[in-house]
């Protein structure tokens, strides 16, 4: 324990405990949220799933009270906790000074691309991308940009999809689209669906601009989003998922496309969404 002085002026202990938090204590310690930022509805959600997956673990990123016994940092835990109803077990200090709120999460926090890196991976902000992709695949075009998806999510996707990282290096260097979103379809493309010469030919067009048949669907699609780009126009990420799956299908059958379009529902055909 190391000593502080409360607003009183008293001595006060900094206390250190290693707590398994219920829900009935998290709903007391959310009543002492005096003074704290709004809370971030989505990443409620994030923890929530987190925690009904099991996936939540003793970070040592602790629960804070000041010396008044004010609740300052840790809300989103808490009220995670009372809507998954399952305990968590973290650390939780006491007795901290009230000003330690202006330093709180102002560090640089390790990112799932880190991660990714130390893990040895290649490309890693486009690896923990495209694994973000899959997640949207999987869950439907409506979680884009809607719900955080969390870190843990992300790496039990790549864990998952190990080959992912060898679509990352078919389809970093493309030109007009994002990536990481191209590096996800050859991915289905050419391990779920098991259509590998033309998962690559797909990735080849926007990586060089070739075309494979006349009226290439990939390459009408791909020189839409350069016009796009060039023109500082912006496509949403629902339209350019929806409009990407799109070309893929058009492509994969060769289908004459003279035209890109976006259609209102987009889904891999071939695919078993259970694979995601």
């Amino acid at each position: 324990m190391s000593e502080t002085t409360s607003a009183k002026g008293n001595p006060a202990k900094v206390s250190f405990q290693e707590l398994l938090i219920t829900p009935q204590m998290a709903e007391e310690w959310l009543k002492g949220n005096m003074a704290n930022r709004r809370l971030a509805k989505t990443t409620v959600s994030a923890y929530v799933r987190d925690m009904l997956a099991g996936n939540w673990k003793l970070s040592f990123d602790p629960i804070r009270f000041d010396e008044e016994g004010n609740l300052i940092d840790g809300q989103h835990r808490l009220k995670a906790c009372t809507i998954a109803k399952v305990p968590f077990k973290s650390l939780v200090v006491r007795n901290m000074p009230r000003d330690v709120m202006r330093v709180i999460d102002h560090g640089r926090g390790r990112t799932v691309a880190d991660n990714l890196y130390i893990e040895g991976k290649q490309h890693t902000v486009i690896l923990a991308a495209a694994a973000r992709w899959l997640h949207a695949f999987k869950h439907g075009s409506t979680v884009i940009g809607k719900g955080r998806v969390t870190a843990t999510e992300i790496l039990e996707t790549v864990d998952k999809h190990p080959k992912l990282q060898s679509s990352v290096l078919s389809a970093y260097k493309c030109a007009g689209i994002t990536p990481s979103l191209l590096s996800a379809v050859h991915y289905v493309a050419y391990n779920l669906i098991g259509a590998e010469e033309k998962a690559d030919q797909f990735a080849a067009v926007f990586v060089s601009g070739v075309t494979f048949y006349e009226d290439d669907a990939a390459h009408c699609w791909r020189e839409r989003l350069i016009r796009m780009r060039d023109q500082r126009s912006r496509i949403v990420l629902d339209q350019l998922h929806k409009g990407t799956i799109h070309a893929w299908n058009n492509f994969n059958e060769r289908v004459p496309v003279r035209t890109a379009r976006v259609p209102d529902v987009a889904a891999f055909v071939g695919l078993d969404y259970k694979l995601l």
